[in-house]
Formats: C-alpha cells, structure tokens, sequence
C-alpha cells in the first residue's frame, strides 16, 4: 500500500501532470460554484439571454463535458506521458540508443557499460604525511590517508564495487618491507553494518612491491558510501624523473567532482626538501605543474579539482632546486 501511494505522489507531482490537473480542477470548480452557489442567478441569465431551458441544458453538457474530456481525456493525455525514469534500466538505455539495427547483445553491452558508470565521487579528501627521511636508503617514510564520498547515481540499481580494486605501488623495501596498511574499508553513510573491510585492527605488512584487492560490496540504490584507506611506504627521493616509478601517483577511480590533496611536511624545512607536482584540468582543458620548497605546514596540491576516471596527481620530491 505504501508503495502505491509513494507511486501516486509521484504522479501527481510530475512537472508535465501538475498544470494539468490543478488547471483541470480550478475551472471544475469555477463553473460548479457559479452553478450551484449563483443557481438563480444562472436561470435569471439563461431566461434573460436565452430561452427557459438553456440553464438545465447548459448543466447537463457540462457534467458531460467533464466526464468526457474530465475523465476520458485525462486517461489519454496520461497514458501519452511517457516517463522513461520510471522504466527498467535495460529500457531507459534503449532511449539512448533507439537505432532500429541493435541487437539484444548489443543493448546487453551497453547496458553492462553504463552500470560500470553509475557511481561518482562527489569528494575525495587525501592527506600526505612525509613522516621521517632515512639517508641510508634516500627514502622518506610516507603516510597516506584517502577518504572517499562515492554516490550510486540510480535510484533503482544496486552499483557493484567488485570491479574497484584497491592498488598499491610501493617504493623501497626499509625494515624488511615495502611498508603497511593500517586501514581499509566501504560502509553505507546510512547503514554502518552495510559495510566492507579488509583490513581493521591489525597492521598488514606489504611483502610485495605491488598490492592489489578487491572490495566486496554494493552500494545501495540512490546510496552513498565511505571509503576509507589508511596505508604507509618508503618513497625514494632524487629518483630519475623519466622513471614513472621515481613519481608518487594518486589516481582519480571515477569521475570526482572535487578532488584534495594536501601534503604534511613532518621532517622540519632544515632538510631543504623540494616538490614537484602536476595533475589535468578537464574543465578548462590544460595540465597543471607546480614546484614548491616543503614547508613545515600544510600545503594545499589540489583544491576541489574535477578529475575524469584514471586521472592522476602526481608528485616528486628532491632535494635541491638544480635536481
């Protein structure tokens, strides 16, 4: 029952059946009030204007009328609404793609390419901390937070996370280990026990240069989720620039509407430490590169930057200004 009242609410709040109706109802009204509550009035203008049965004839097409295009006419113009929101997904995307010549393999493949798309992330928020520098492997220890707000953009199919694997590229081995997680985890914003985690309570020694898992989870219908990861390596520094592996990569997972970075200088400025960085503006259609002295503070990389999916900020740290 409350399914079909939620569905009727909907209806008649609709953009192109809201005029409709309140139109519909405001000139039934109109006339009813004027026939009924000014009845002699009408019969003194219908024996003055036209003959004695014009005011019952009048009454009688118009209660007709109302039934005829009140009712019936109604009942079409609904019926022709068309409300594509409301279909199931697979016809929703044959809106989008109606050439008469798609097959149903075809229209499984796009449909498949569109649910992998279904989700975005309104904010990522990741704090670098450069904890501790290790002259004897020309390393610094380097903390990593990443929270992110991922939204499910249907209100009525489920967005699975199987295919967003967590990845990690550590640096060099130090204390023999490429470094560790701390934390790693999914959950409903709603619902904390509608929840994915896979490492919580305990340190996870990374034994591989490489680490790769995968989350098992779904976020709900018109859902959002937290993801939040906690992990740590030991970056190389005065690496060769031409070398991907000499840069510290973050990547973007899925379209971000506002993506941060910062970086938190905990060495102290006395090291003389430098920072260059660069990431892609999509919006305005041009790359960003930036080089700055580490500072004992908080620096800003990125604020609230639209990233596409597999973008990256990048980050390479040395430690003189002729490197």
């Amino acid at each position: 029952m409350g399914k079909i009242r939620s569905s009727f609410q909907s209806f008649i709040t609709d953009k192109a059946i809201k005029p409709v109706l309140i139109s519909f109802i405001l000139l039934t009204l109109i006339v009813c009030i004027f026939l009924l509550g000014f009845k002699e009035e009408a019969k003194w203008l219908s024996l003055k204007y036209f003959d004695s049965n014009f005011y019952s004839s009048f009454t009688a097409s118009f209660i007709e009328d109302v039934i005829f295009f009140g009712v019936i006419g109604l009942s079409v113009f609904i019926y022709s609404v068309k409300r594509p929101e409301n279909d199931p997904f697979e016809s929703r995307i044959k809106f989008l793609a109606n050439s008469q010549n798609l097959d149903g393999s075809a229209i499984k493949y796009l449909s498949d390419q569109a649910r992998a798309t279904l989700a975005y992330s309104d904010v990522t928020q990741i704090r670098i901390y450069l904890r501790s520098y290790n002259p004897e492997t020309s390393s610094i220890t380097v903390s990593c937070s990443i929270e992110s707000s991922i939204r499910n953009m249907c209100k009525d199919v489920e967005f699975d996370m199987t295919d967003t694997k967590l990845k990690i590229d550590a640096g060099v081995i130090v204390h023999g280990n490429y470094g560790l997680i701390s934390h790693a985890s999914i959950a409903d914003e709603n619902d904390p026990d509608h929840r994915s985690i896979l490492v919580h309570d305990k340190i996870y020694y990374l034994e591989n240069k490489k680490y790769e898992d995968e989350f098992k989870y779904t976020i709900r219908p018109n859902g959002k989720a937290i993801r939040s990861i906690c992990f740590q390596i030991y970056y190389r520094i005065n690496g060769d620039r031409k070398d991907e592996e000499s840069w510290f990569y973050i990547n973007a997972e899925r379209f971000t509407q506002n993506f941060n970075v910062e970086v938190v200088n905990e060495m102290g400025e006395e090291l003389n430490f430098w920072l260059d960085y660069d990431f892609p503006d999509p919006l305005n259609k041009k790359k960003i590169e930036k080089k700055e002295q580490l500072l004992q503070q908080t620096q800003k990389i990125c604020d609230s930057v639209t990233l596409n999916k597999n973008d990256a900020v990048k980050l390479y740290i040395y430690k003189s200004l002729e490197k």
